[in-house]
């Protein structure tokens, strides 16, 4: 069973992210395909486990959201490599500071850690950046970048000035075919893809949507399934988005899920009604969505069955919700009159 909104993390981005890239073996895939060939080498990557790292400083908390996984070293040390979801919609200038920042935080946070005292040395910690910049910004990666100095000034200075990095991911600067080519993992290839899209998917690609969802269901991963869903309901500014189409004709089991997300945008449009102080809010939202989406599925209305629409009760719009996704034609939505 899917989690609630009450189990979301911050923005449906952040939610997303962390559901797919809390399991190991997705986290390991992006790990792989940005890291160094030579670096993953020298990591035992089978054993990659999640380290407990939400729990950040009250004045970090609002500027990161991370997620660190733990691989031992081949050569017998630990290596700590941490995951971090940027999304806002533009680039951050000072990323690389707030990168920093959180891993002073953590070597902090180690420092006074029982195994931290007694070995009185900083873990490794190797960042990744996950970015999807609608505008395509990217924020410098190093540090030495953002220092208000001269060239010349940075050249005679630079020994004696710290110094970080952090890998960037830039999921704008790639196309969905250059990372569906990344694994074979529908998990991870729709997450990214999602992201990328943010949730608005073009129409021609409804197909390879569709098989992606089609690997997603044959693998069991209804959860997973329904929290992609839950995504797109909340960033696609489409009425009848392209990917939860792509689900919908992917299984039966996907079709149910989207009916539950059709349910939700239901009850998001009574939420509406009542918010804007009307005494008809349960109706009048039901209806706003319910013609919203007969319009995605089926084209423009008839003035007459608006109408209907507008003059029926609330269980009548309920029914004829339900149906929409499973109906051929208007006639088979309001076939009981």
């Amino acid at each position: 069973m899917a989690g609630s909104d009450d189990d979301e993390v911050g923005t449906p981005h952040d939610t997303l992210f962390h559901h797919a890239f809390s399991d190991p073996a997705v986290a390991r895939l992006e790990v792989e395909a940005v890291l160094p060939a030579e670096v993953c080498a020298q990591l035992d990557l089978g054993q990659l486990r999640p380290v407990p790292s939400r729990t950040v400083s009250p004045r970090l908390k609002n500027l990161v959201t991370d997620l660190m996984f733990e691989a031992p070293m081949r050569s017998g040390e630990a290596a700590f490599l941490w995951l971090l979801f940027e999304h806002q919609s533009q680039a951050e200038w000072l990323m690389a500071f707030r990168v920093l920042r959180y891993q002073v935080h953590r070597w902090s946070v180690y420092l006074r850690s029982a195994a931290g005292k007694a070995r009185g040395r900083l873990p490794l910690i190797i960042p990744v950046v996950i970015l999807h910049d609608r505008e395509g910004g990217r924020p410098p990666a190093r540090l030495s970048a953002l220092y208000d100095a001269t060239p010349e000034q940075l050249a005679l200075l630079r020994p004696l000035l710290p110094e970080s990095t952090f890998l960037l991911d830039d999921l704008m600067a790639q196309s969905e075919e250059a990372l569906a080519r990344r694994s074979t993992s529908a998990v991870y290839t729709l997450t990214l893809w999602l992201l990328r899209a943010r949730g608005e998917a073009p129409p021609e690609r409804l197909e390879a949507y569709r098989a992606q969802f089609a690997r997603l269901a044959a693998e069991g991963n209804q959860e997973t399934a329904e929290a992609m869903m839950r995504y797109v309901l909340k960033t696609s500014r489409e009425a009848n988005p392209v990917a939860l189409q792509a689900a919908r004709a992917a299984s039966p089991a996907l079709t149910e899920g989207v009916m539950g997300i059709w349910h939700q945008r239901i009850e998001e449009g009574v939420a509406r009604g009542r918010e804007e102080g009307r005494e008809e809010g349960v109706v009048q939202g039901r209806e706003e969505v319910l013609l919203e989406q007969l319009s995605a599925r089926f084209g423009a209305l008839p003035g007459d069955l608006e109408a209907r629409v507008h003059g029926a009760d609330v269980e009548t719009i309920r029914r004829w919700a339900v149906r929409i996704l499973s109906a051929q034609t208007l006639d088979e939505v309001f076939e009981d009159g």
